[in-house]
């Protein structure tokens, strides 16, 4: 990597023209630009707990907490959120967690009414709370925090549908993306690769690429071979089981990817630094002691950190909070780029960066529009039933798919979808209403319920609130009556 040079002539002689290297950064808001709102923060978080509702992630957790119990801590959680906003969770942290607690602090700086306000990653620190205020969880702690991992990885892969985004981004973004040297990326989805056929760097990981632990060709499937503990991949899971670093400090999370690349160093100094245990892999020793009898073993997965710290010129970031991920903007600091462009989405993020390097702003709506793929917005005018009714249907609605919205919110998100999308949804409902009458009637009301939260799931697939869904429904039923 570093400068690359072009030789020009001019007259007589010549001399070399250095070319800027330039690389790009990407982040989730480029998958909410083309996906919508199915990819939010708001809508991930709003999938698992009606996937978990409809009983789909048993074998994720071993089956040690249901359904209806993940939804209920996912709600309850918010408490917990508040009280340490509030500091009343400050004596049980200690060591490098203090910045962590300090972070989540200044960053929610509002009181919490809902659970999806609260930041993915950021549930890996309530659940390291919560326990410690409950030292009888220590020991599921690590089956835990690995099934609320696999649970956010299964709602952000939306049932496959994030893997095609890339067919939505046509020429002109592949064009633009092929202007870059270096592509690298904090998703864990393949669309760049599959819409520019050039290597990405996924900096924490992706979903094409099994965790070490499955792979008997590392130290880690070694060991686990070893003592005999297969893992069945449960069926149609098999995303849920990559590489993908999740973790509530984002230095935990570059340590373990640095202890990958620097092998038998690296660990010895995670080792030396405490990382927490369940932050690992595998256990330390066990690790070492495995290496030294099977040196051709590998460690494990690279995580391309060792690329992203060799750059040099330009690096482009887009899609990316400056909220997040304090490691990122760690080793961007410390490396050798000369200048970042930074491509926001709101005022709000045109503020200073933790870096020194220059810093020019860009507006990445001014980005996407010239680029002629501009999220479209809609506001059609349905002819919605009467207040009494309209009034009714949300009582109802907002119960069916336990996910309450206002009134004026269920209008405005009625009118935010475009016809040929309302019929293809509710066409959609009608196939899922007709598979249900193929099987046996609901025998109670758990059972109805959760035949109604199939419905619900197909609205949250498509960055839909449920209610709206229910609403158009009813609207098409009676046209559908009329004809």
């Amino acid at each position: 990597m570093g400068f690359q040079k072009t030789s020009v002539a001019l007259g007589e002689g010549s001399m070399f023209d250095e070319k800027v290297e330039k690389s790009i950064l990407v982040g989730n808001g480029i998958n909410i630009n083309f996906g919508g709102k199915a990819y939010s923060n708001q809508f991930i978080l709003k999938r698992i707990i009606f996937n978990a509702r409809a009983g789909k992630y048993g074998p994720l957790v071993n089956d040690i907490v249901s359904g209806e119990m993940i939804a209920i801590l996912f709600e309850n959680f918010v408490s917990i959120a508040n009280d340490i906003r509030e500091g009343k969770y400050d004596a049980y942290i200690s060591g490098e967690d203090v910045d962590i607690l300090e972070d989540f602090k200044n960053r929610y700086n509002w009181r919490l009414a809902h659970y999806y306000e609260v930041g993915l990653e950021d549930w890996f620190f309530i659940l390291h709370i919560y326990c410690l205020l409950y030292k009888e969880l220590t020991e599921n702690q690590k089956v835990l925090k690995q099934g609320f991992a696999r649970m956010m990885l299964d709602s952000i892969y939306n049932d496959g549908d994030i893997q095609k985004l890339y067919m939505k981004m046509g020429r002109p973004v592949k064009k633009w993306l092929l202007e870059f040297d270096n592509v690298f990326t904090l998703n864990y989805d393949n669309n760049i690769e599959e819409l520019t056929h050039k290597q990405v760097f996924h900096l924490h990981g992706d979903y094409r690429t099994l965790t070490h632990s499955l792979d008997p060709a590392t130290l880690f499937g070694y060991i686990r071979k070893q003592k005999g503990e297969r893992i069945e991949i449960p069926k149609g899971f098999k995303h849920c089981f990559c590489n993908a670093l999740l973790d509530f400090a984002g230095d935990h999370k570059y340590k373990i990817a640095l202890a990958f690349e620097k092998g038998e160093e690296g660990f010895l100094d995670l080792a030396r630094r405490c990382v927490p245990e369940d932050a690992l892999p595998g256990s330390i020793s066990e690790l070492l002691d495995a290496q030294s009898q099977h040196p051709e073993l590998k460690f494990g997965v690279q995580y391309h950190f060792k690329e992203f710290r060799t750059l040099r010129g330009e690096l482009h970031i887009i899609g990316m909070s400056p909220n997040n991920d304090s490691h990122i903007f760690k080793q961007i600091d410390e490396s050798s780029i000369q200048k970042v462009v930074f491509y926001y989405y709101s005022d709000s993020e045109k503020r200073k960066l933790p870096i020194h390097q220059e810093v020019e702003y860009k507006s990445a709506k001014q980005l996407w529009k010239s680029l002629n793929v501009a999220p479209k917005k809609f506001n059609c005018k349905y002819p919605l039933p009467e207040k009494a009714k309209l009034s009714k249907i949300l009582t109802i609605s907002n119960s069916l798919s336990c996910d309450s919205i206002s009134e004026e919110e269920l209008v405005r998100e009625v009118n935010s979808i475009p016809q040929f999308e309302m019929k293809r949804l509710c066409d959609m409902v009608d196939e899922e209403l007709q598979r249900q009458k193929e099987e046996e009637s609901p025998q109670n009301i758990d059972e109805f319920l959760k035949y109604s939260r199939e419905i619900s799931r197909i609205a949250l697939r498509y960055g839909i609130l449920p209610s709206a869904l229910f609403v158009h429904t009813f609207m098409n039923k009676k046209i559908s009556a009329k004809k």
